[in-house]
């Protein structure tokens, strides 16, 4: 099955005391990305993190963001040694500095540094579970997402596939019926050319003639389109995605418009092949979306 790489997640986890929240945003990329913004504690942790995103998506730019919210102690400590250290410090940048303003306690407590309580630099093992059961929800609803999505794309995929085979074939039927009136005009032409019959090899013309009313002839794309189209919609059936797979076919698929549409020179089957080439370009531009 087809999967998009736009899409959103988000899920929270909250157990004693401690409240993560996360949010997961996926949009086209030719690669898969993953971006990290957490607090120090989980960004230890990030090669980890994205090896759990990898296991389940492909391709895409993945942006996750991870708050998360502690309750704090009511009783408030200061780490004296860090406070002496402040106010050495700022008593010989002042020297430094020539500043006569004697160092006051205010000044101290500008560094949150000198506080006991602020949030640690690793994660317990209880909180690292409750992240991992969060992110974990958090995929599961990017994956929705993008499978949803996917799936709406299946449906106006398979829908341009069907414009255009039915082109083709009304492409074919016109290419059928007018050849013989494009090998009597050519032969016409050739008549109104040369005046001197003696001097005309008529085997020679009529296979000069049929050489290049073969030239015209586009049974032989029309045949390999369609079977680039069959091709394209397995590839959408495919329990998989299959984005790299079906952005190799529309590319065939746009070589044989480009040369069905070189060898008519015939009004009503160059708008066919216009319509073509539009359906193609317009599923070229889906198709960036796809994983």
């Amino acid at each position: 099955m087809i999967e998009s790489m736009t899409g959103f997640g988000r899920a929270d986890g909250s157990e004693n005391g401690t409240t993560i929240s996360i949010e997961a945003r996926s949009v086209n990329n030719r690669f898969l990305e993953i971006s990290l913004r957490a607090p120090t504690s989980v960004l230890q942790k990030e090669f980890e993190i994205k090896d759990l995103v990898k296991n389940k998506f492909e391709r895409g730019k993945i942006n996750l963001t991870v708050i998360i919210a502690k309750e704090k102690n009511s009783e408030l400590k200061i780490d004296l040694d860090k406070a002496k250290n402040y106010f050495s410090l700022l008593k010989d940048l002042k020297k430094s500095l020539g500043v006569f303003e004697s160092v006051k306690l205010a000044h101290v407590l500008q560094f949150s540094k000198i506080y006991d309580g602020e949030e640690k630099q690793d994660v317990t093992d209880e909180e690292w579970k409750l992240f991992i059961k969060t992110l974990n929800l958090v995929l599961i609803d990017l994956k929705k997402m993008r499978t949803d999505e996917g799936a709406a794309l299946k449906i106006d995929l398979s829908k341009r596939i069907s414009v255009i085979n039915d082109s083709l074939s009304a492409i074919e039927k016109l290419s059928v019926e007018k050849i013989e009136t494009q090998r009597n005009k050519l032969r016409e032409k050739v008549a109104s050319i040369i005046s001197d019959s003696a001097l005309i090899n008529s085997q020679r013309i009529e296979m000069e003639i049929l050489l290049l009313s073969d030239k015209l002839d586009v049974t032989e794309e029309i045949v390999r389109f369609k079977t680039h189209n069959n091709y394209f919609l397995k590839a959408l059936e495919e329990n998989s995605s299959q984005g790299r797979k079906l952005n190799f076919i529309i590319q065939e698929m746009n070589r044989e418009a480009n040369t069905i549409g070189s060898k008519s020179n015939d009004a009503e089957i160059a708008h066919l092949v216009v319509l073509v080439k539009e359906e193609v370009e317009k599923i070229r531009e889906q198709l960036q979306n796809i994983e």
